[in-house]
């Protein structure tokens, strides 16, 4: 027995529990493709997160998302999914609202980059999602031979998008087996499939028709151009919780007609082809759609990225990044 003059002395415990982390009522599942242009969509996510739970994406909105942003119709059996699903992506209201529900339920931050909303200061809604889906079928084709999960980017939800820039081919818009067009957000998404065949939607590269091969040289040149300068905005509003930080569309304008020798803002309009008064509109408050922002700055021989002076935060967007491509 040790005596008591050489007993160990030992620290003393904190005996009080450590507190327990909250847990998230859905599965912390985070969209794929951030830090890249082809950042998930919303619609692919809320599809993808339905999956994982094992219910369709219809009861999850209605039993869990439309109570909490207190839209109760979003819960109506009558209303169809595609009824509301381009919002789901886009810059409005039903986009936020969407945004902050399943930011609450999955505890994931970021979420507004999987919409359009950080571009919400800088253009209008006109003409910027399309109402039904559109895919590469190379990249599922791709994806799936690689073993990476499948899933909808943003980027072929915008209307303005219409080819491939990676396999240089048209975005397919309708279902190879049943010609059907594929709605957004459907009642039983599998990532990939035709919602009305079941069919994959992939197909390897080289089997669709080039788009060089049926646009004009000029036409084939401006997708290229617009769907580069999106990609390179998308990749860093994917990590934004707020509109892109940039001063108004009027002053970003106004900047530029400053920069450009001509004398009256009829010249400055003839000079990037759009017409007096819209130029007088832009200046004044009203903001474009996304095609015509990407032929202004295409007009100035500017990038995106140039005209926003986007190049001064590029650095502080870094973060996690799932690369797809």
């Amino acid at each position: 027995m040790m005596p008591l003059n050489q007993r160990a002395t030992y620290e003393s415990w904190d005996s009080q529990c450590p507190p327990t982390p909250s847990h998230s009522y859905f599965y912390h599942l985070n969209p794929l493709g951030v830090g890249t242009p082809y950042v998930e969509s919303l619609t692919g996510y809320t599809a993808r997160l339905a999956r994982a739970h094992c219910v369709r994406p219809r009861r999850m909105i209605s039993k869990e998302i439309a109570p909490r942003i207190n839209k109760p119709y979003y819960a109506s059996d009558r209303r169809s999914l595609n009824a509301f699903d381009t919002a789901i992506n886009g810059l409005g209201v039903t986009a936020s609202n969407f945004v902050v529900a399943f930011e609450q339920l999955t505890c994931c931050t970021h979420l507004s980059g999987t919409t359009m909303l950080p571009w919400r200061n800088l253009i209008n809604d006109q003409f910027l999602i399309r109402r039904c889906k559109a895919w590469c079928p190379s990249c599922y084709e791709n994806w799936l031979d690689t073993g990476k999960p499948i899933y909808d980017p943003l980027l072929w939800a915008l209307e303005v998008v219409k080819i491939c820039r990676q396999h240089q081919q048209w975005l397919r818009l309708q279902c190879p087996h049943c010609n059907r067009r594929i709605h957004h957000l459907v009642s039983r998404p599998t990532p990939g499939h035709c919602s009305w065949c079941g069919q994959f939607l992939g197909i390897p590269d080289g089997s669709v028709l080039s788009s060089q091969e049926t646009v004009s040289k000029a036409e084939w040149e401006w997708q290229l151009w617009a769907v580069r300068n999106i990609e390179q905005i998308l990749a860093i509003t994917s990590h934004l919780s707020s509109p892109i930080p940039v001063e108004s569309f009027g002053q970003l304008l106004a900047l530029q007609m400053d920069k450009i020798p001509v004398q009256t803002m009829t010249a400055f309009a003839r000079v990037i082809s759009v017409s007096n008064s819209t130029v007088k509109h832009w200046l004044t408050g009203s903001l474009p759609n996304i095609k015509n922002f990407l032929w202004l700055c295409h007009q100035l021989k500017l990038t995106t990225l140039q005209f926003l002076s986007l190049d001064k935060i590029t650095s502080a967007s870094s973060g996690p990044k799932t690369e797809i491509k």
